[in-house]
């Protein structure tokens, strides 16, 4: 939860009869939570990608690719301060459900003391990073853009408590401004003839209205000066140190395969593999990384019922599983044509890759989330033993794969995390008690269909498949699949497929509402 980790709350207000506190927790009907912070998910998602990508376009064409490049080595450092984040003091906030106000008030003076941490200690790596990038100018980019590690935190408190209350309308409202004023001035800035700093001062300015906003919405907590119980610190560093452990060997295992393809092949194929893996897993970032961020608040919300919440995470594969599964399998079925047609001749040899990075996504797709529902549950240090466990085994095999090229690194990376994944899901089941029946079946609809699908797909295309097609051809055989698939489900899973259009029209109506 990156968000959490650096965003944050702020001003002080001190009282008697004023002071505001957080209103007593009530009942909150999590499906419908769900249902609409999954919808406002995809239009924050959508969104955001629209908005940079417009923004994009003018700045390619207004500034020089240092200036981008300067941008890169200070995202590069900043990027590996902000893997501590905010401790997963955040995390431990939401998670919590009584004295939600006494805490709230020990986080935010935490999360301001963290946020002076990250400061300093990103200022005290940039002449390092400056000598080793042998580029002067990154101490003064790091300094300017770190100073959003002591604006975000004015704003977090306020942040973790809208996520905890699942208000996911109102955060994705104010994402939505955050992002279009970052667009707009970038764009001003840069006929303004700022050069590199329109990539930075934006976001400090983003980030002042976005600690603004917070405060003007969410106006229950406001952080005091005294009083602090400060020995309720030891229960939100405890649950918060096992959060950022996890987050540090999630990163070592999502990012080993890049640094070692790096290093040791080259950049030429360090380029396909990046290209091959983000296709691979387009499904994973586009589909269940998006609506996967909802779940912490909402199982954390339902953590003494643990019934319903094995009930719920089925639903969420069935779901995920239901979106997701045919775009790999059509993308599969394509491949070739699909690389070729779209992206060129010279991303051939990254085909195989491709397909079997692909592989590995679709497993992660449905049971990486069962990490995050564990630590939503109370059990953390399940979460910290896995992805610990994984690392080790991870590295190893790549380093393995690595000996034989791109392929050999996507080998390596499609078994060895195609089989832990299914860990991932199999062992918070047991942990927590939970039956593993139903499991298959939740995304058996899914994986049928998407086969079937793919299937005629690949046997229609058969003479096409070599790359030589075109566009047109294509997109014939995208909707080829695409109605096979929505055929197969109607006819062998009619209640599977009944329940994604009630949910898709519930949550449309309540985004309306």
């Amino acid at each position: 939860m990156r968000d959490i980790a650096s965003q944050r709350h702020g001003d002080a207000v001190e009282g008697a009869v004023s002071e505001p506190t957080l209103a007593p927790d009530v009942t909150v009907d999590v499906s419908r939570a769900l249902r609409s912070g999954g919808a406002w998910s995809i239009v924050t998602y959508a969104f955001s990608k629209l908005a940079g990508f417009a923004s994009s376009i003018v700045l390619c064409r207004l500034l020089m690719p240092e200036h981008f490049g300067l941008v890169g080595m200070s995202n590069t450092l900043l990027a590996l301060v902000q893997i501590v984040g905010s401790g997963g003091l955040g995390w431990a906030l939401v998670h919590q459900r009584k004295d939600v106000e006494e805490y709230a008030q020990v986080f935010w003076w935490l999360d301001i003391a963290w946020g002076f941490a990250l400061f300093a200690l990103a200022n005290l790596l940039a002449p390092l990073a400056a000598q080793y990038y042998h580029e002067p100018k990154l101490p003064l980019i790091v300094l300017v853009t770190s100073f959003n590690f002591l604006i975000n935190p004015l704003g977090g408190a306020m942040f973790s408590l809208m996520y905890r209350d699942m208000q996911f309308g109102l955060i994705s409202r104010i994402s939505i401004a955050g992002a279009f004023l970052v667009s707009v001035t970038q764009i001003a800035f840069a006929f303004a003839g700022f050069g590199v700093w329109s990539f930075i001062y934006p976001h400090i300015i983003s980030g002042i209205v976005t600690v603004f906003l917070r405060w003007r919405y969410y106006p229950s907590f406001r952080p005091r000066f005294r009083r602090i119980q400060w020995y309720r610190s030891r229960k939100l560093l405890s649950f918060g140190w096992m959060m950022t452990a996890s987050a540090v060997f999630d990163y070592v295992n999502n990012n080993a395969d890049f640094i070692l393809v790096g290093g040791l092949i080259g950049k030429a194929q360090l380029g396909l593999y990046v290209f091959a893996y983000n296709l691979g897993m387009w499904a994973v970032q586009n589909v269940a990384s998006v609506v996967s961020g909802l779940l912490f608040p909402a199982f954390s919300s339902v953590q003494d019922q643990s019934e319903r919440a094995r009930e719920m995470f089925l639903k969420f594969i069935r779901v995920v599983s239901l979106i997701a599964f045919p775009i790999v399998a059509l993308q599969w079925a394509t491949a070739p044509l699909y690389v070729g047609a779209i992206y060129g001749q010279k991303w051939m040899e990254a085909v195989l890759a491709f397909k079997l990075i692909a592989l590995y996504g679709v497993g992660r797709a449905v049971c990486a989330p069962a990490l995050t529902i564990v630590s939503a549950m109370g059990r953390p240090d399940i979460n910290l033993k896995l992805t610990a466990f994984s690392s080790p085994i991870l590295v190893g095999a790549i380093y393995l794969g690595v000996q034989h090229g791109i392929n050999g690194v996507a080998a390596a990376t499609a078994i060895a995390h195609g089989l832990l994944v299914w860990l991932y899901v199999i062992i918070p089941f047991r942990v927590l008690g939970w039956s593993t029946e139903g499991l298959f079946g939740a995304f058996a609809p899914a994986l049928i269909c998407s086969l079937a699908a793919g299937v005629v797909t690949a046997a229609i295309g058969g003479t096409v498949a070599d790359s030589s097609g075109s566009i047109v051809s294509l997109l014939a055989l995208l909707a080829l699949g695409g109605v096979c698939y929505v055929v197969a489900v109607w006819v062998f899973f009619r209640d599977a497929g009944k329940q994604i259009l009630r949910m898709v029209r519930a949550a449309v109506g309540e985004m309306r509402g």
